[in-house]
């Protein structure tokens, strides 16, 4: 799938409260020039409740253990 940049940092700054409009540039920028970025680092039920909302946007999303 492929979405608008403007379409990926509406739905970081959207389903990650806590991310500034920089940083969710600065992500979106990420998983374009490499295929994926880390979103954020937290708790296990905040990541997945991030992933969900993410994915609502129909974003690809997955959750890895640090």
């Amino acid at each position: 799938d492929h979405n608008s940049m403007g379409h990926v940092v509406s739905a970081l700054l959207k389903s990650v409260s806590s991310l500034s409009r920089e940083d969710a540039v600065r992500i979106m920028l990420e998983a374009h020039n490499s295929g994926l970025a880390v979103v954020i680092v937290c708790p296990l039920e905040q990541a997945e409740l991030y992933r969900d909302r993410l994915r609502s946007f129909n974003l690809g999303v997955t959750i890895e253990k640090k």
